[in-house]
């Protein structure tokens, strides 16, 4: 086969001759020619490949053609796999209404002619890739759709989870700890000095500075539900499911400690000779009566606290 369609023709038939003769027909189609000679391995085969046309004989011991359309149409995989029955019964009506009835879309008398059957396959052909062609762009079509889906979650700056991430993660978290009766630890995080950064630096190195800082911080957690965002502007916030206020504050100061490290040299901080974080910490166990907002209230306040004694330290509500 020379496209990448992978076009396949089933034909069913007892006989070897018959199928040969088919096969003669057939050969000069960009299609690949499967061949079957009992109703059983033409289904069988029908699970194990994706085919675009079956050429089937009617009769045929054990399970003739009928039987094999009927059970064709019983199955979600095989039921919309068009059918042309290939037979030497005469075209009375009764047969030709039998064969629609289950399932066909043409019914071809023996000996075939070659001409016709060929521009019957060539219409399946065409279908099929049609057919093909539509669920490749409805795959790639949301392939982008969860590339978008991802992007709306992901800070554009820092790349990593953005506002809403944090949002949807709290609202989630907070459910969670509902149910499990477990607790949840916020930390809510400012850069210190950034406006003064900016303004010795310029945008561009504290863009720069922003998207280490970030990086480091989500670097710093190790669970999979764990969830460092960017909250907006200089600051970040980390969602801790099931953590103690002790773990949250030792979370906290190393992620402080990490941040100072990166040695990001500050020439306008009282703080340090570098760039360094302030942290507030709210620890809750959430019940339907607390509101989620109040555990980022309670970490704003002692983010506040945190600023207020200095900086580059870690406060508890």
């Amino acid at each position: 086969m020379t496209e990448a369609n992978n076009c396949k023709v089933l034909m069913v038939d007892d006989r070897a001759e018959n199928l040969l003769a088919l096969e003669a027909i057939l050969e000069g189609l960009d299609v690949k020619l499967l061949k079957a000679n009992s109703g059983n391995d033409a289904l069988s085969l029908m699970i194990e490949e994706e085919i675009a046309l079956v050429l089937l004989d009617v009769q045929m011991p054990e399970m003739d053609g009928f039987e094999v359309a009927e059970i064709m149409k019983s199955s979600d995989r095989t039921k919309y796999i068009p059918i042309i029955f290939v037979t030497a019964i005469s075209k009375e009506d009764k047969y030709v209404s039998k064969a629609y009835d289950s399932g066909a879309v043409d019914y071809l008398l023996k000996p075939i002619v070659p001409e016709f059957l060929i521009s019957k396959v060539k219409v399946f052909m065409e279908l099929h890739r049609q057919k093909q062609k539509i669920k490749q762009q409805a795959m790639e079509l949301e392939e982008a759709n969860a590339k978008l889906r991802t992007l709306s979650y992901i800070d554009g700056l820092t790349q990593i989870p953005n506002r809403r991430n944090y949002d949807d993660n709290l609202e989630k978290e907070w459910g969670n700890a509902i149910r499990e009766a477990s607790q949840v630890s916020l930390i809510l995080i400012d850069i210190d000095f950034f406006k003064e950064y900016n303004d010795i630096y310029g945008h561009a190195k504290g863009d720069e500075c922003l998207k280490k800082v970030g990086t480091k911080l989500a670097n710093t957690v190790q669970r999979p539900r764990d969830l460092v965002a960017r909250y907006g502007g200089e600051e970040f916030v980390v969602i801790l499911p099931n953590t103690s206020q002790q773990d949250a504050e030792m979370i906290a100061n190393q992620m402080k400690d990490n941040i100072q490290g990166l040695q990001i040299v500050h020439g306008k901080s009282s703080a340090s000779n570098y760039v360094t974080i302030s942290g507030g910490i709210a620890t809750m166990k959430p019940t339907d009566i607390l509101q989620k907002e109040e555990i980022s209230e309670r970490a704003d306040q002692a983010l506040y606290k945190a600023k207020e004694l200095g900086r580059n330290q870690i406060v508890t509500f």
